[in-house]
């Protein structure tokens, strides 16, 4: 039976602490990083026939773990506090027109799993939107549009309220 992703042990061995360091990021809670740093590991053991080899084995890992604390997150209820943490990070963002900066806040609540990676992985970790394309899956281009979206209900919902 194929791994094709290597040997369990050595992929861990290999990305254990890389992995652990995304999950402690994003959850800011050690108990809950390392419980969550297990259960990438384990997903990736369960589902392992989903990894094609598009990626390396570390970025697979790492969207993985990306979409598990933010599952995390949400299904902890603290979804608000994180949101209110990538919009102050945001507002901290330079940007050639302040008006161009995004009412996360407002917007996000409303916003799907991968919209919401795409966010933390722009304004929070400050990747490239090359980078941040390779994590999600998607071609640089179709994130380039969602952050724009992202961006344009973020001013409707400013300038109108409820956009």
């Amino acid at each position: 039976m194929s791994f094709g992703l290597g040997d369990p042990a050595a992929l861990f061995e290999r990305h254990g602490a890389a992995i652990y360091r995304r999950c402690l990021a994003i959850l800011a809670d050690t108990q809950a990083a390392e419980d969550t740093t297990q259960e990438v590991f384990m997903r990736a053991l369960t589902h392992r026939d989903r990894f094609r080899g598009d990626s390396t084995p570390f970025t697979w890992l790492y969207r993985v773990a990306t979409t598990a604390c933010l599952q995390q997150l949400r299904n902890n209820q603290r979804r608000a506090e994180k949101i209110r943490g990538i919009q102050a990070t945001a507002r901290r963002a330079t940007e050639p027109d302040p008006s161009q900066r995004l009412d996360l806040e407002r917007v996000l609540a409303e916003e799907d799993e991968q919209t919401l990676a795409i966010a933390y992985l722009r304004f929070v970790d400050e990747l490239t939107m090359e980078e941040v394309a390779e994590i999600v899956g998607l071609s640089r281009k179709t994130v380039q549009k969602r952050i724009e979206a992202l961006r344009q209900r973020s001013l409707a919902k400013a300038e109108g309220g409820a956009a």
